[in-house]
């Protein structure tokens, strides 16, 4: 699977979308999720809206919302570093099922080492809570530059799927 995650702008100033993609192993902390979690664990905290930590990350402005999760913009609270954050949608956290899914989610995202995905860093558990640190990417989405421009020339189109026809090779080799 894959989610177009965000635009960035590259050294030499042409555009890239930068993916989430999903293929397959351990990432860090996955261990101490799956000791840790349990069905129907959901904290106080994961019941907020906006949460303003999680683990040793500081919420700084949430990013956009999914059908799994939340993504968030954080900082560790140490080592001053952006990530972005994605947190499960706290409804979600009442089935094991979903729980799991959002595990290799992890693991998977973990295996993709490509230009234009995203590099998913740790995956992780606070207070009940799972999520997934993700380097942070500066940018607009695709749907803010949609807002921006209604109809992009076909020049600019290729620019933005070539990029993606390559993360999805990446994720599915």
């Amino acid at each position: 699977a894959i989610e177009v995650f965000h635009l960035a702008r590259s050294s030499r100033a042409t555009t890239h979308v930068q993916a989430y993609a999903a293929h397959g192993r351990a990432c860090v902390g996955e261990a101490n999720l799956r000791r840790d979690m349990t069905v129907g664990s959901l904290s106080k905290r994961a019941a907020q809206l906006g949460p303003t930590e999680i683990g040793p990350y500081r919420i700084v402005r949430e990013l956009g919302r999914g059908g799994m999760g939340v993504v968030y913009e954080a900082v560790h609270a140490q080592l001053a570093k952006r990530v972005a954050l994605k947190l499960m949608q706290p409804e979600l956290l009442q089935t094991p099922a979903q729980i799991e899914r959002f595990i290799r989610e992890g693991r998977a995202a973990c295996q993709v080492r490509h230009a234009n995905v995203v590099e998913v860093l740790e995956l992780g558990n606070h207070e009940g809570m799972p999520y997934l640190v993700m380097t942070m990417l500066d940018g607009i989405t695709l749907a803010e530059l949609l807002r921006i421009s209604l109809r992009l020339p076909l020049p600019a189109v290729l620019e933005l799927m070539l990029p993606i026809v390559s993360a999805v090779s990446a994720a599915h080799a």
